[in-house]
């Protein structure tokens, strides 16, 4: 099951980093092209924000798997709380 994981894991990670890699060299080639420098960085956001969650997604069930879950929902609470100022 591990092995599973780690080749999934490997594959969602690897596909969006090439993803970026690519657009960044794109964007080079339309280093004057300010509408396609725009598509290009919503592109490469797009991809970060993906890396972003699946990092916090393992991460969290990782917490999960150790307990630790109950303190990370109660930190996020509290922190919820002073963002949205109650």
């Amino acid at each position: 099951m591990k092995t599973r994981f780690l080749a999934t894991m490997s594959h969602d990670i690897r596909t969006p980093l090439n993803g970026i890699i690519g657009m960044v060299n794109m964007g080079n080639q339309y280093a004057d092209d300010p509408q396609m420098q725009q598509k290009i960085r919503e592109k490469v956001m797009e991809s970060l924000k993906y890396l972003v969650s699946l990092v916090n997604d393992v991460l969290g069930m990782n917490k999960l798997q150790s307990g630790d879950l109950k303190d990370s929902v109660e930190y996020y609470g509290q922190c919820h709380k002073i963002q949205s100022g109650g």
